[in-house]
């Protein structure tokens, strides 16, 4: 199997719904952008009644994928893939070294001296699954069809110990592209978007 950073998807489609659950001003309103393409080009959209983003001096700790049915090696690769794409927008990036309960890890990203913590996972296990299913079964099948595969990021404010954004993040393979896409290399994809949406910095 390719590493994370040798994989680009050439094509995809990105959906990412976000809902916020404090933190915005309520005179912020509801803002609705898309972005989108035609035919096998897919597309890119996603909602957001956020007026913030986050500082480029924020100091972000992240926790390790949940819920962990994939193997130790891959939610690695997921969530070094994550540090890494935040790491271009923000001065302070580092893993969780805590992998106990949601209170265990904000007790130990405030330690660490953390504003925020992601706490990334799986919106559907079972979606999730499909997606993977060659990764899990045979990883040297080529992909059949359109792959997709769905996030929730938990974002907190770590010194008040408050949950302040949570996003859902799609990512879609096209229709028809000219090589296997791995569904691990579609997330690349869609972190890449996530983090443009944090930190409202133009992403590619």
């Amino acid at each position: 199997m390719q590493e994370l950073n040798q994989m680009r998807l050439p094509v995809y489609q990105l959906v990412l719904a976000l809902s916020l659950t404090a933190c915005a001003a309520p005179e912020s309103g509801y803002l609705y952008r898309q972005q989108s393409g035609l035919g096998f080009l897919g597309n890119a959209e996603y909602q957001s009644r956020r007026s913030w983003v986050l500082s480029e001096k924020a100091a972000i700790t992240v926790a390790a994928f949940q819920p962990s049915y994939l193997t130790e090696r891959q939610n690695q690769q997921l969530l070094t893939e994550l540090v890494s794409k935040l790491s271009e927008d923000f001065v302070r990036v580092e893993s969780a070294a805590w992998r106990g309960g949601l209170y265990e890890q904000l007790a130990d990203a405030r330690s660490n001296g953390a504003h925020y913590l992601v706490v990334p996972s799986f919106v559907d296990e079972q979606q999730a699954l499909n997606a993977v299913s060659e990764l899990t079964d045979n990883p040297t099948l080529a992909d059949i069809g359109r792959d997709s595969i769905v996030f929730k990021m938990a974002l907190y404010d770590v010194p008040n110990t408050r949950l302040v954004d949570v996003s859902v993040v799609r990512a879609s393979s096209a229709m028809v592209t000219l090589e296997p896409v791995e569904p691990l290399a579609i997330a690349v994809e869609a972190f890449d978007l996530y983090v443009g949406q944090l930190s409202a910095a133009p992403h590619h």
